[in-house]
């Protein structure tokens, strides 16, 4: 009782101190009440002793956080993975050469190198003479935008098929990426408002838990002081109000990790709950109805040219499997998930 119920003893001795209502107050009430009328029985030699059940009860409760606690790591963690990758550093152009440094520590008007296929982390301009960008990750269009010297480039966008050297045109902890971050992570501070109201009506159902409690306990006293205890604690342990604690947080959890798995982040809980007032949605261009990556709809092969090279389509397949290694294009990104999704036939694959 007084280890592994120590949360919420200690939640409930807190509560009471600071005269705040918690969820945990009636729990630790039952347990104390529980226990010390179970211990003055067994000392008097009364038949009726509630052991058992007190450490069931701390038993099942101690599980129920438990769950909850690991799906909300996981909830966490597979957000950060989502939005953290790896934007968190960047190639500096320096004197002394390239160094890889925080993107907090990169200021104004410093120069990176961003490789084919890397995230751009910062409000930049080209520094090189052309390259290719891709803002799918921001506006969901697969399609990848020709860019020049001195043309500004977004945080978020993709890097094309050529290395290339921009400019920062703010400090990297101003980045939007970041700002991104930063939003996501305090979800779950900045309460939404069918959170507040759920901490609210917990409040006023444990005040009236605890009003039944007490009333039930008087009644039965004067005729029956064990039958008046007895019911005093069934009433707090029955009607414990863990729904409210557990249920709310983990259905707007649940909410963010579905939006995750969609591809929407979420910038407060109140823009998840708004969802369910909606009635209409304005698309404002294609890239918005689309997928974010290019794939590969139809293909024709060129028998001429493959006798020509002396190449068989299952050795086409091989390379357009290994392109990424080489570079993380959205073409060659393409292409190498086509090949994997194919079965080619025998006869097919030995033809040139």
């Amino acid at each position: 009782i007084f280890y592994s119920g120590r949360p919420f003893l200690q939640n409930a001795l807190t509560s009471a101190r600071n005269r705040q209502i918690h969820l945990d107050l009636p729990i630790g009430l039952a347990l104390v009440v529980g226990f010390s009328y179970s211990v003055l029985n067994m000392i008097n030699g009364a038949p009726h002793v509630y052991f058992d059940s007190m450490t069931a009860v701390v038993a099942l409760l101690l599980t129920g956080r438990f769950f909850q606690s690991k799906a909300l790591d996981r909830i966490m963690r597979e957000q950060a993975r989502f939005l953290e990758s790896d934007v968190h550093f960047v190639r500096l152009n320096s004197e002394s050469g390239r160094e890889l440094i925080p993107l907090t520590s990169l200021k104004r008007l410093q120069m990176a190198h961003v490789l084919p296929g890397e995230i751009i982390p910062i409000l930049s301009y080209l520094n090189s003479e052309r390259g290719d960008v891709n803002y799918g990750l921001l506006k969901g269009e697969a399609q990848s935008k020709a860019i020049h010297m001195g043309d500004e480039i977004l945080a978020g966008a993709m890097n094309g098929a050529s290395a290339i050297d921009v400019v920062a045109l703010e400090d990297g902890s101003e980045s939007f990426l970041l700002q991104l971050q930063k939003a996501s992570r305090d979800l779950y501070q900045a309460k939404g408002l069918y959170l507040s109201l759920s901490e609210k009506m917990a409040k006023f159902f444990v005040v009236f838990t605890l009003a039944a409690a007490f009333g039930v306990g008087l009644w039965f006293m004067p005729t029956s002081p064990e039958e008046g205890f007895r019911r005093f604690a069934a009433v707090l342990l029955v009607a414990c109000p863990c729904i409210f604690g557990f249920g709310t947080p983990m259905v707007i959890a649940r909410g963010f990790q579905l939006g995750l798995q969609r591809g929407i982040i979420f910038r407060s809980q109140r823009a998840l709950e708004g969802l369910a007032q909606v009635k209409r949605f304005y698309f404002d261009k294609t890239g918005t109805l689309t997928e974010d990556q290019v794939g590969v709809v139809c293909a024709q092969w060129n028998e001429k040219h493959l006798l020509h090279l002396s190449l068989l389509k299952k050795e086409v397949f091989g390379l357009f499997k290994v392109l990424p290694t080489l570079s993380q294009h959205h073409i060659t990104m393409s292409l190498e998930k086509w090949a994997q999704a194919q079965d080619l036939p025998e006869s097919n694959a030995n033809s040139r």
